[in-house]
């Protein structure tokens, strides 16, 4: 808990039209060398900024409670122990603890010290966008919905569709939540940092645009919102309608939440100047316009020399058919597990109310690498099962080149599900195992 205490005054009997005080920031022109008192009150104002810009469009709007958690002790250490203040990151989480004994919460980097061996300086109590980046995800969680399986991601950079649009709505929130569309990390005082224009973003920062592109997608959100003209973005939609749509379509949709759905259902709540507005935007980040649908349906433009990343969708049979899919590591960095490629969806619809077992089956298998054990040399496919953004359960085993999932009784709807190439994620991942593994898939009743 966090206070300031300033000199006593009398309010006299009238009231006080204008009263200022002042929390310093401690900076000492190259170090902190005083108490840092202005920061709590800093991460606040940026907060309720964004809260009104919420309250702007829906006055009675009812949130639950936040905590954020700032110390001069929270120190980057990729490690994750809140009680000693070791922190991966700057992050949002609705479940910190993993047990929902927290509220859900923003854990701040505040050490400017470097506490431990090893840890990095970085200081995030001022850096605005970052803070409302990442209460944009609490507004995901609290009023709308996110599939985002999240990871670590870098600008510039891809990763998978959902985490695509979860971080891309960040960055595009933040613009719009600050009124600014320069987003800005410091790291080490006075000496580091990171930033880009989410109006603007050069080309070293855009990298190759698309669906799977996070900067992509928080450019076109930010100019759905703004009102200055630039090339293509002549036009201002405000955030009514986005909001209006991950509050409502973009929340209920069958599909995961990416750019796709997102788009679909904000089309259909516009007049025909605001769509071909839309249209625009989508296909200057190389997002196809022509037959969109929540399920990326009219897809087709992908990176020269990209592989498995259409369709976005794959459908699956319900009659024991099979349908092949393959996963490939060419985007990986590490063993992130949430770039493109490394997860393929599939959907289906039922007619009837019963359970189902899907089949991933390694075809071709993939040899044997030449890796001693332990290291992973088998395929490890795994299916998780959701509708309408509901998680139904996971078909996970260890089994080596095959999974076999039995899911619970369904009725009849429509289902997504997402596949992974666990070995892609396996931080004991064979050197040579192969970039791509393909599956035969199939269900039956």
């Amino acid at each position: 808990v966090y206070v300031v205490q300033w000199s006593l005054f009398n309010t006299g009997t009238g009231d006080i039209v204008d009263r200022d005080f002042l929390a310093a920031t401690g900076w000492g022109g190259s170090s902190y060398t005083g108490t840092r008192a202005a920061a709590p009150f800093a991460i606040l104002d940026t907060i309720l900024d964004a809260i009104n810009l919420v309250v702007s469009v829906d006055p009675g709007v009812t949130m639950g409670p936040l905590d954020a958690f700032w110390s001069v002790n929270n120190t980057l250490t990729g490690e994750r122990d809140f009680e000693d203040g070791r922190l991966p990151t700057t992050f949002y989480s609705s479940n910190p603890d993993g047990d929902f004994t927290r509220n859900p919460s923003l854990f701040l980097l505040g050490d400017a010290e470097g506490r431990f061996p090893n840890s990095t300086i970085d200081t995030d109590e001022f850096d605005r966008g970052t803070i409302a980046h990442e209460w944009g995800h609490y507004f995901e969680d609290e009023l709308a919905r996110s599939d985002s399986i999240g990871g670590r991601h870098v600008v510039p950079g891809t990763v998978e569709p959902r985490v695509a649009f979860g971080e891309g709505w960040g960055y595009g929130f933040a613009g719009m939540a600050i009124g600014n569309p320069q987003v800005c990390d410091t790291g080490a005082p006075a000496s580091s940092g990171f930033e880009f224009n989410v109006e603007t973003p050069f080309s070293g920062i855009v990298g190759t645009r698309g669906f799977f592109n996070e900067v992509s997608i928080a450019t076109f959100l930010y100019d759905l919102w703004d009102t200055t003209d630039d090339g293509l973005d002549d036009n201002s939609i405000g955030f009514a309608p986005i909001y209006n749509t991950m509050l409502g379509p973009q929340a209920n949709t069958e599909a995961f939440t990416t750019v796709f759905s997102f788009a679909t259902e904000l089309q259909s709540m516009l007049n025909a100047a605001d769509s071909a507005f839309i249209d625009a935007l989508l296909n200057r980040d190389t997002i196809d316009t022509d037959n969109l649908d929540i399920w990326g349906s009219g897809q087709t433009t992908v990176p020269v020399g990209s592989r498995d990343l259409l369709p976005v969708y794959t459908v699956l049979p319900t009659n024991g058919s099979i349908v092949q899919v393959c996963a490939n590591s060419d985007f990986a960095q590490g063993q992130d597990g949430n770039k493109p490629g490394e997860w393929r969806y599939l959907r289906f619809t039922t007619t009837s109310t019963t359970s189902w077992t899907i089949t991933a089956a390694a075809n071709p298998v993939p040899p044997p690498t030449t890796d001693s054990p332990p290291a992973a040399d088998r395929s490890d496919p795994d299916l998780w099962l959701y509708r309408d953004g509901e998680f139904l359960g996971v078909g996970g085993s260890g089994d080596a080149d095959i999974e076999t999932f039995t899911t619970p009784t369904l009725s009849a709807d429509t289902y997504v599900i997402a596949l992974q190439e666990w070995r892609y994620e396996d931080p004991d991942i064979s050197s040579d195992f192969p970039t791509q593994v393909c599956f035969d898939i199939s269900m039956t009743p």
